[in-house]
């Protein structure tokens, strides 16, 4: 799915006709999935730094955006956050607000997106009843 901003792509995932090419789709998390194996820490490798693991989880959780897989991507969001968090990562924290605000345009009352609302200290405005 072609797109030069969050809006765009916000407009695009709203449109319930367009998709992303499943097969684009695939070949990405297959990518990600080959290169996170080698991330492990206990792969043999050194100790790999949070901040690329934090980072392969904010791909991660874009792609499964992408994929319209919004529950999923808040769950794997609230994993990188934490990551971003122990790490000390201010970039970390904005690229998963980012992906907050694009799932809080899609699917504003999942029980999954309102709890990383939550950890990311966005809380809603309280209405009257």
């Amino acid at each position: 799915m072609f797109h030069t901003t969050d809006e765009e792509l916000v407009q695009a995932l709203k449109d319930p006709y367009r998709k992303a090419d499943a097969k684009l789709l695939a070949d990405a998390t297959t990518a990600l999935a080959a290169a996170t194996k080698h991330l492990h820490p206990n792969n043999g490798t050194a100790m790999v730094s949070r901040t690329i693991v934090m980072a392969s989880l904010v791909t991660e959780a874009r792609l499964l955006l992408l994929g319209k897989e919004y529950e999923q991507s808040a769950k794997v969001a609230q994993t990188a956050l934490d990551l971003a968090k122990a790490a000390h990562s201010k970039k970390g924290e904005q690229d998963i607000r980012r992906i907050y605000m694009m799932l809080r345009e899609l699917v504003e009352r999942n029980p999954y997106v309102a709890n990383l609302a939550v950890e990311l200290n966005i809380f809603p405005p309280v209405t009257a009843l």
